[in-house]
């Protein structure tokens, strides 16, 4: 069954976050489709994937689907043949790319009213579409788990 966690920003943002989780991902062996509302802020997160650490970077690709790349990042990015789906920005929790990986992670940012309710909306959702839900909300430095919805539990 495919399982969402919603990953709530109250410590860091989004910029700060984002390479960990991918890198846990990856570090998985799992591939990583990174769906945001606009290719602007995409890019943003693209320069910081780059420049991860001072050792090296994570090798992805700003393109909708990409295979043999093992990120790709884009508004329409292919979930398709991918583990992980990433959902950041505020944008919209796909339900029916949701379902297709095993994880699908929406990160959003408690700093942004419109990005909580759209988290909160979404939460609704997924339990409505009977897809499992975690919640992972920020605690002196690391994540916390804070509700879980299991259909049919």
């Amino acid at each position: 069954m495919a399982e969402v966690l919603f990953y709530h920003l109250t410590d860091s943002t989004l910029d700060a976050t984002l390479p960990d989780l991918v890198e846990k991902a990856l570090g998985r062996g799992w591939t990583v489709a990174i769906r945001g509302p606009n290719e602007e802020g995409l890019a943003a997160l693209s320069r910081r994937l780059w420049g991860w650490k001072d050792v090296g970077f994570m090798a992805h690709d700003l393109a909708p689907s990409a295979p043999g790349t093992p990120v790709i990042l884009h508004p329409d990015a292919a979930v398709e043949g991918r583990d992980v789906l990433m959902v950041v920005d505020g944008m919209p929790l796909p339900l029916d790319a949701a379902a297709t990986p095993a994880r699908t992670c929406l990160i959003f940012n408690d700093a942004d009213a419109a990005h909580v309710d759209q988290a909160r909306a979404d939460w609704k959702a997924v339990g409505a579409a009977g897809l499992k839900a975690t919640y992972w909300a920020q605690a002196d430095g690391r994540w916390v788990k804070r509700a879980e919805n299991t259909p049919g539990a």
